[in-house]
């Protein structure tokens, strides 16, 4: 979660994360654009001060999101036309369900879109289809 950097602990370690008010929020999963900023309110944190311990920010992988899930799908058939000819016919589905993925909400609480997802994951791929076919001589 982005803001200004402060060493906290003087470790030259600058902690940009806020820290956090209600701890009833840690452990949420984040994974619904219309519900994000519900499940992470801004009103749960603050930015953090030079008076403020490592142990009121936001520890690290506090949140999480609803992971990634893809299914594909293939089907294969070979037909002898005779002799040593063959033809082959193959179907693939890539993310067969069509699940879509999102991205991570946005961490800087100075950001008026703090705790709200924007974007797909970055893997996300949609529903693909192909066909093939292959004569074999």
């Amino acid at each position: 979660m982005s803001q200004t950097a402060l060493d906290l602990n003087f470790d030259g370690f600058g902690e940009a994360r806020p820290v956090i008010l209600d701890r009833s929020v840690i452990g949420t999963s984040v994974d619904d654009p219309d519900k994000s900023t519900q499940q992470l309110p801004l009103s749960a944190f603050r930015q953090t001060t030079i008076f403020d311990t490592v142990d009121m920010i936001v520890g690290r992988n506090t949140f999480f999101g609803d992971g990634l899930f893809n299914v594909d799908f293939g089907l294969y058939k070979n037909f002898r036309i005779g002799g040593t000819r063959n033809l082959s016919l193959r179907l693939q589905v890539f993310n067969l369900l069509n699940g879509v993925q999102y991205g991570f909400p946005t961490t800087d609480i100075t950001n008026v879109n703090f705790g709200r997802i924007t974007s797909l994951h970055s893997t996300y791929n949609p529903r693909t289809a192909q066909i093939n076919v292959r004569f074999h001589y």
